[in-house]
């Protein structure tokens, strides 16, 4: 038996609001080729938001 991974593509935009509205923030977004060449894809550095004092 082979384990599977499904993929599902998010345009930039819906990414970054998922974060928001998560409580985190894109520090960096970086063009890659996990997903295959027939794909654009990114690999997102996020960090929680310092909550307000």
């Amino acid at each position: 038996m082979q384990a599977e991974m499904e993929m599902y593509g998010m345009k930039p935009n819906e990414v970054a609001e998922v974060f928001k509205v998560c409580g985190a923030k894109i520090v960096d977004r970086v063009q890659d080729e996990w997903a295959g060449k027939e794909w654009v894809s990114f690999r997102y550095s996020v960090v929680k938001n310092s909550p307000v004092a």
